[in-house]
């Protein structure tokens, strides 16, 4: 009779735990869901509240390196460079290996020009065209792209002397070497 009592208390906290970790999963698929159709339909303002919300109550989320690298972008996109800049310094460090890493590294590079901080300037610039070993045997150039959780497409073009990059097809800018 105790080991019956014992089963089903174990069986309880098992459907239990099932089922907490089946709603948390559904909670963060459900924010980064809305997120991203609203950033579809051009509404990042809406697009940062759930991603916020996503990164607030599911921080160990295995979207939320999409939407810390979303509410920088945000933040960088409406001119607040002091949040921008410490949202993107979070991603760099806590993603390292992020395909998003390049731009982020570009965004703060844009901050740090803005802000008149040469010495980070000359730090990111050097980070950035030693981002990966280019080799071009047989090319002109090596292309990297990535579309943002914002829905902003993003590509880098390396060439042999300078490296450019685009935000939606515009130039945002150029380093030479």
């Amino acid at each position: 009779m105790r080991s019956r009592r014992l089963n089903t208390f174990f069986i309880s906290v098992l459907v239990f735990c099932l089922f907490c970790v089946s709603a948390y999963a559904s909670e963060e698929g459900v924010l980064y869901s809305k997120a991203v159709k609203a950033a579809q339909c051009g509404n990042i303002d809406f697009a940062f509240l759930y991603f916020s919300s996503l990164l607030d109550k599911c921080p160990d989320s295995k979207l939320a390196e999409k939407a810390l690298f979303g509410t920088a972008e945000y933040y960088y996109l409406i001119g607040d460079y002091t949040d921008a800049s410490q949202s993107f310094t979070q991603f760099i460090s806590k993603y390292p290996d992020s395909r998003a890493r390049l731009f982020a590294l570009v965004y703060l590079l844009k901050i740090c020009q803005a802000k008149e901080k040469e010495d980070f300037v000359k730090k990111l610039r050097k980070e950035i065209i030693t981002f990966k070993q280019q080799s071009f045997l047989f090319r002109v150039f090596k292309k990297y792209q990535y579309r943002s959780p914002l829905y902003k497409h993003h590509k880098a073009i390396y060439y042999i002397d300078k490296v450019e990059f685009y935000i939606d097809e515009k130039l945002f800018t150029k380093i030479l070497f």
